[in-house]
């Protein structure tokens, strides 16, 4: 009976300092795992960023060579154009209009995956005072799968600019740039590819 009152105790010493532990570490861990990203750091990354864009402005912008060279297709309400080295995109511009309003994407790639996207809208009118709205320009910039930073300028009187640096995924600018793309390497005027890409939530503005 002493031994099983012995052993029975040694259990709950040690199950006092497991639990223990388990308070004092276990905050620890969640803290780091939900730590942001520094400021710093985030600017370092897009310096990064804007580093290969520079570059791939560039190369856009010199005539074409055997490897590297432009392809463009156009249909009823959409124009794409791409800057490629061989078969891999490095720049990718969709311009869609309905009615009065068009927008127009702009996509950065580094092996495949785009670092930066632009997303332009505006109301072509022949007066801009009778607009429903400004234009607005929005920026992502885009590191291992994570949009970084988003800015967001309002073309209005007060030009606004805001800078939103919440983490969200990126899947979606990816699957984006992995159809124009293929639109453009396969020459495809089938009306399906386009229609998918009408609806782009994620440039619509965040909610105040």
């Amino acid at each position: 009976m002493a031994f099983k009152a012995a052993f029975s105790r040694a259990l709950i010493t040690v199950f006092r300092f497991s639990l223990l532990s388990a308070v004092v570490v276990c905050p620890s861990i969640c803290v780091c795992a939900q730590t942001a990203p520094s400021a710093a750091s985030i600017g370092q990354r897009i310096e990064a960023i804007l580093t290969e864009v520079k570059r791939i402005d560039t190369a856009n912008d010199a005539p074409d060579e055997s490897h590297q060279r432009h392809r463009s297709v156009n249909s009823s309400d959409w124009q794409f154009t791409g800057f490629f080295d061989h078969e891999h995109p490095l720049l990718l511009n969709a311009s869609f209009s309905e009615g009065s309003v068009v927008r127009q994407e702009t996509y950065y790639l580094v092996d495949d995956k785009p670092v930066l996207v632009k997303v332009l809208r505006w109301w072509d009118v022949d007066d801009e005072s009778k607009a429903p709205k400004p234009p607005v320009r929005q920026a992502f910039y885009i590191d291992n799968g994570q949009t970084l930073r988003r800015v967001i300028k309002i073309e209005s009187a007060r030009k606004t600019r805001q800078v939103v640096d919440t983490p969200q995924a990126a899947s979606g600018f990816t699957e984006r740039a992995n159809l124009i793309t293929k639109i453009l390497l396969t020459n495809s005027r089938d009306p399906k590819f386009p229609e998918s890409l009408e609806s782009f939530p994620e440039s619509e503005l965040p909610e105040k």
